[in-house]
């Protein structure tokens, strides 16, 4: 893998930390049944973010030695199923067409 792809790995992988830390912050506590529910959809969102990149960071750490990108993005396509990528934060987005593009 060239360095150039390394970096765009990393780059979303840290979009993805970046999204997990917003989104565990302490928003205070509500009562609101509607805010609560959004909290805890948020909180799924998140989870499969963290599941999706956890051997990302490994790989990344072990500078992409034995890396199967192929099952990455076989993984990708599972969570893109369960979250139309509409619903992430643009960078997030922008580095995954990135990524895409010069597959």
């Amino acid at each position: 893998m060239d360095e150039s792809r390394k970096i765009l790995f990393r780059e979303l992988l840290y979009w993805g930390m970046a999204d997990i830390k917003l989104a565990t912050a302490s928003q205070g506590l509500s009562l609101n049944p509607w805010k609560i529910r959004q909290r805890r959809q948020r909180m799924r969102f998140v989870y499969e973010v963290a599941q999706w990149l956890h051997n990302l960071a490994l790989f990344s750490a072990l500078d992409f030695e034995r890396f199967d990108e192929e099952r990455f993005w076989l993984d990708y396509r599972q969570f893109q199923r369960k979250y139309p990528s509409e619903k992430y934060p643009a960078m997030f987005n922008q580095t995954v067409e990135e990524l895409l593009a010069k597959q």
